[in-house]
């Protein structure tokens, strides 16, 4: 009895210390930050005892979800009553760099992105103690975006070849692979600049660009006279998005000696609406309206500005955030009205490793400002609805879903299917009346892992649950097997796939898993299973809300054997998870092989 009394004095006392100890970074949300502002903290000790502490953190991406940098100070003495430190106070630090080209310097501004700090507080001597945790997220973002210098928004070019220019993002400090993209694409009548850049097939588009400018040579082709041009300039930092500028326009004259035009600036979100892009325009009861989304992907809300003049000034108001619902970011979509004059607007929520899902709001006009969603504490902000009445089309209407299952009976691949990268014709064939897809085993894999590989068939997640499960034959030609493959895969910054392969003894399921692919780290098999012949039923049943993958396999199409263990789906760059179907082989391999897909099936 005495010895249990001992252990729960023991216990108590830790619970005890950590409740007195607490600790408050001091960040700014958004802005610039050097990583020495990340040991800016405030830790106050409520207890009279002393500790000796080491604090340690943990810096992530929240795009990527992947560890940038973990980092853990000396020892520093921790007295009673509150105190701030930082980098001199905690110093000198560890560092352990995790992502490729991060800067490593303990100093300099971090780079461009959204991000997640955690901290842990720990008590030394003979037994650690945790003493407190604290996570907190901020974004990075430059003090000004590339800035668009020539040709002028609203002119008309006088010289052929044209020239662009633009204003590198501020501070240079910032960036330590700035590169850039400029995209130039017809507008269409009707269409805004932006609208043209997201909708249209660009007439010309260049990246990778190091200089701030472009020569458009005379070899280049030929802008149309009398044909307005959109055109447009996002800045990386290596990939990771560094920011761009509204998108200007421009119009070759007959005569191309004049200029009919100058641009306006006529909102600016710097203030208040950080990451306002992609509008759209138009007019109702006598207002000119724009409706920016902003905030960014997963955390943003919907603005409407409207104003008498189309040139403005502006009024400024949020018409829709998430409010007390589990939408998060609903906004970056567009205002439509049916034939019976109801309103309704259509906008996306990030749902990480389930993609960008497409919603639909009711829209009521109060005051000539629009109510997205209900209004529920008469705020004239709208949040957004799970369940509504279908919109009044003057008709019943099935209920229809995207094609998702293929039984690759017709000559050409469903709307559904993606490819990871430019699709080519070596890749596959589709025959008429054939009744199966061919994939060829065309040699894109280097061996390490399947980020870089475009040949990947894949479509987004059809639900939050759900099976998907494909019959496969797999060929080999001129007995030539070595690292080639065909199979089912699941495919994000974490991946796994079911695969056919033949080696000296035969034909085998296998299962592989390759964590953190986007960092180039190596696949790692699971487990493998002998095969009666090259035919295999393979199959993937996906469970929310993590997206977990749990894999089984069949030589019947009847009788399912699990293999290996679960799986837990992560998002890919900017997009979600996706499934679909592979065949690879590898360069130095002797070119030959195929798998047949009879069919794919999604079950719900």
């Amino acid at each position: 009895m005495k010895k249990f009394l001992t252990v729960s004095v023991l216990l108590t006392a830790a619970i005890t210390a950590t409740a007195q100890v607490s600790l408050q970074p001091v960040v700014p949300a958004v802005g610039m930050i050097q990583k020495t502002q990340l040991w800016n903290v405030l830790i106050a000790n409520s207890s009279s005892e002393p500790y000796n502490c080491r604090l340690e953190l943990v810096l992530k991406d929240r795009s990527s979800n992947l560890e940038v940098f973990t980092a853990t100070t000396s020892v520093f003495a921790l007295g009673a009553g509150a105190k701030q430190f930082n980098i001199n106070s905690l110093g000198p630090v560890q560092y352990n760099y995790l992502s490729p080209g991060f800067d490593a310097k303990q100093t300099g501004l971090l780079p461009v992105g959204n991000y997640t700090a955690c901290y842990s507080l720990t008590g030394t001597g003979e037994k650690a103690i945790s003493l407190a945790d604290e996570c907190i997220q901020f974004d990075i973002e430059p003090l000004s975006p590339p800035m668009l210098i020539s040709p002028a928004d609203s002119s008309l070019l006088e010289t052929a070849p044209a020239q662009f220019s633009w204003i590198p993002p501020a501070p240079d400090g910032m960036f330590s692979r700035l590169n850039y993209e400029i995209i130039i694409t017809p507008v269409n009548e009707g269409q805004t600049a932006t609208e043209a850049i997201q909708e249209n097939v660009p007439f010309y588009s260049q990246g990778n660009l190091t200089a701030n400018f472009l020569s458009y040579a005379a070899a280049y082709q030929a802008f149309e006279k009398d044909k307005w041009y959109a055109w447009q300039v996002v800045a990386r930092d290596d990939r990771n998005y560094a920011g761009k500028k509204d998108a200007w326009v421009f119009k070759m004259n007959a005569d191309g000696t004049k200029v009919i035009g100058e641009g306006k600036h006529v909102y600016d979100g710097h203030d208040q609406d950080h990451t306002v892009e992609g509008p759209k325009f138009f007019k109702r009861n006598g207002y000119y309206y724009l409706f920016p989304p902003a905030g960014g992907v997963a955390t943003g809300w919907q603005l409407a500005l409207r104003s008498k003049n189309i040139y403005g000034p502006y009024e400024r108001k949020v018409v829709m955030d998430q409010g007390s619902t589990t939408i998060n970011g609903p906004h970056q979509g567009a205002m439509v009205q049916t034939q019976t004059g109801e309103y309704w607007f259509f906008h996306f929520q990030d749902k990480g490793t389930y993609g960008r899902v497409v919603h639909l709001q009711p829209v009521q006009w109060k005051n000539d400002w629009p109510v997205i969603g209900v209004d529920k504490d008469g705020d004239g902000k709208g949040e957004p609805v799970i369940t509504f009445k279908k919109p009044n089309v003057r008709k019943t209407h099935s209920i229809l879903t995207p094609a998702e299952s293929d039984e690759f009976n017709s000559d050409t691949l469903g709307l559904q299917w993606q490819w990871h990268a430019n699709p080519k014709i070596q890749w596959w064939a589709l025959m008429r009346n054939a009744g199966y897809l061919r994939l060829f085993a065309y040699p894109s894999d280097s061996g390490k892992n399947f980020w870089t590989v475009p040949n990947l068939l894949l479509q987004k997640f059809p639900a939050a649950d759900f099976t998907a499960t494909a019959k496969i034959k797999w060929t080999v030609e001129w007995d030539v097997w070595q690292k080639k493959k065909a199979g089912l895969i699941i495919m994000g910054n974490d991946y796994a796939y079911l695969s056919i392969i033949k080696n000296e003894k035969g034909f085998f399921v296998s299962l592989v898993n390759c964590k953190d692919a986007l960092l180039g780290k190596e696949e790692e098999i699971i487990e493998q299973q002998p095969l009666r012949d090259s035919i295999a039923y393979l199959r993937i049943n996906i469970l929310s809300p993590d997206a977990t993958c749990s894999f089984s396999y069949s030589e019947d199409g009847v009788n399912y054997k699990s293999i290996g263990k679960s799986f837990i789906a992560k998002p890919d760059k900017w997009i979600g998870a996706k499934v679909g179907l592979f065949c690879t082989g590898t360069p130095g391999v002797r070119n030959g092989g195929y798998a047949d897909v009879d069919w794919f099936r999604i079950t719900k």
